[in-house]
């Protein structure tokens, strides 16, 4: 018996919505109507350095009071000002990010360096929409100036930009990368560099994997793509795990509308591989998410059947077998790993022997 603590205390049908689903405020525009929040400490004097600038740029139509400081909705930077050593000067900088004014609907990128002890903005560029998906500090460059890459929001959860912004002298330079559904920065090829892994739903059942790479170069290119299962309409719960010494993967879940698969993919040998794209142990009605449910340090998924002496006519008051599998990256094989009941409504699972 264990407790599942990330599992939403919901029957399996809502929390498939609640994978897919996204969130919209009806009517008015809210974050027009609420004053910036002030900031304490060093974030404080960043902040008035930003506010200086918006004041000081006639075209901008903003001031220090109707400018709307701009929040990332995923991932783990959800804060408005992302401070760090960006250009490997011993100091820290900053990026912010806001809407100038009412009338505005492109969300600005603001680089802020310290000048004599003081905090002053050096750079600033309009972003590509008004909604910031993610924003992440990414060494892309190894010993080089560190990048920011932020993904902008578009009219559909599944069609987002990736932008990087590097600080070069008084200006920033913006490369686009690519659309996504879902993105992953990390070191994902073991290399020292921090890579970009874009997860694409496009149309014609066109669903892929791109893996970008800087490596030392002027401009990041494609390493490599994979097919990923052409029916999946929206990805969701990323994970990066080791499969080995120099390998590692990401394991990721994809909504199929009522039914839900895992993905994983890793740069092996040279290509970008997805081994579960070409399995059918994958998929599930149940909509549980994969994790690593036994504390391994991998990620296994689920897949759910009827218990013994159900059939399809009883299916909606039927009890399951949740059967855990896992990937073998040194045989190269699906391994189912233990049998349990999980249950959903109060978070536990009881794990059980074949028989």
């Amino acid at each position: 018996h264990r407790d599942l603590h990330s599992f939403p205390t919901r029957r399996s049908s809502d929390l498939i919505l609640w994978l897919s689903a996204g969130c919209s405020v009806i009517g008015a525009d809210v974050e027009a109507q609420l004053r910036p929040p002030r900031g304490t400490g060093e974030q404080e004097k960043i902040q008035t350095a930003l506010e200086e600038y918006i004041t000081s740029t006639k075209d901008m139509g903003g001031s220090k009071t109707n400018y709307v400081l701009k929040y990332p909705k995923n991932g783990e930077n959800r804060s408005a000002f992302l401070i760090d050593d960006f250009n490997g000067d011993g100091e820290n900088e900053a990026f912010a990010f806001y809407r100038a004014g009412p009338d505005s609907n492109k969300t600005h990128v603001n680089y802020l360096c310290q000048v004599d002890g003081e905090w002053k903005s050096v750079a600033d560029a309009e972003g590509y929409s008004s909604d910031i998906d993610q924003a992440t500090v990414a060494s892309m460059n190894g010993t080089g100036p560190r990048t920011l890459c932020v993904g902008w929001q578009e009219y559909t959860s599944r069609d987002k930009q990736m932008f990087l912004y590097t600080p070069a002298s008084s200006v920033l330079d913006v490369q686009k990368l690519g659309t996504y559904s879902c993105a992953v920065v990390d070191d994902i090829c073991s290399t020292g560099y921090d890579d970009v892994l874009l997860f694409q739903v496009g149309e014609e059942n066109m669903v892929m994997a791109q893996l970008l790479s800087q490596r030392g170069q002027s401009l990041p290119i494609e390493l490599g793509s994979v097919r990923l299962d052409g029916f999946i309409q929206s990805f969701s719960n990323p994970q990066l795990v080791t499969l080995a010494d120099s390998v590692r993967g990401v394991f990721i879940d994809g909504s199929k509308g009522d039914s839900m698969v895992t993905e994983l993919v890793y740069w092996d040998q040279g290509k970008l591989n997805a081994p579960l794209s070409q399995q059918q142990t994958t998929e599930r009605l149940s909509g549980i998410p994969s994790m690593d449910i036994d504390g391994d340090g991998m990620v296994e998924w689920p897949v759910s059947r009827r218990m013994n002496g159900y059939n399809a006519v009883e299916a909606k008051d039927s009890l399951w077998v949740t059967d855990w599998y896992s990937w073998d990256y040194e045989a190269q094989i699906v391994v189912k790993e233990f049998a349990s009941y999980v249950n959903l409504n109060d978070g536990y699972f009881l794990r059980a022997e074949d028989s």
